[in-house]
């Protein structure tokens, strides 16, 4: 009656240096293929810096991550599974995770935080997709939570342009019909817009 518990992250959170060809999350029994209210394990991850692809693999009693052109050199990871996780008798994990490494140097101890909010409807942005862009367009990504807050964090010091998209259809991508906001921030160790 109880879900499926983690027993190891490799690399861990917080590891400076990793040299992992993937992201590997062991449990303690089998998980299921298809998580609660999902088509796939690749629909519960999140990677930031944004990629094109994430590879999601289920192998019985772990999944395994990769960004289809594999982890680029000297760069802060965020790697977030939403809950959802679950065991072949459907017991999920209710809480979702988030993995920190670096491929390189020291990881920041920055965070860009705020509230996403839906002009429109004249409410909080329930799961609005936050990015910060670099000028070399490097994009970070997270979600906000129920009532729109976001804490984006681990992200390299620098000018960004940190956007809130109502992603509507959930393809983390601004596209021509979602409403968005953009705004500029200087990023030295901590930013709030």
């Amino acid at each position: 009656n109880t879900p499926p518990k983690i027993l190891s992250v490799t690399p861990a959170s917080m590891t400076v240096g990793a040299t992992a060809k993937e992201l590997e999350i062991r449990f303690d029994e089998v998980i299921s293929e298809t998580p609660k209210g999902q088509q796939s394990l690749g629909a519960l991850v999140f990677i930031s810096p944004r990629v094109r692809e994430a590879e999601v693999g289920w192998h019985r009693n772990r999944m395994t991550i990769k960004p289809d052109g594999g982890w680029r050199p000297n760069t802060v990871y965020s790697v977030q599974v939403a809950s959802g996780v679950m065991d072949l008798r459907n017991n999920a994990i209710d809480t979702s995770m988030t993995i920190v490494f670096s491929t390189g140097g020291p990881i920041p101890s920055t965070n860009i935080t705020g509230v996403a909010f839906d002009w429109v409807a004249g409410r909080a942005a329930n799961k609005a997709l936050i990015e910060a862009i670099a000028a070399d367009s490097t994009t970070y990504q997270v979600l906000s939570d129920s009532i729109g807050r976001f804490d984006l964090r681990h992200v390299p010091i620098g000018e960004y342009a940190v956007r809130a998209i109502l992603d509507r259809n959930n393809n983390r991508l601004l596209d021509p019909t979602e409403a968005f906001d953009t705004v500029r921030v200087a990023l030295t160790q901590r930013a709030d817009v």
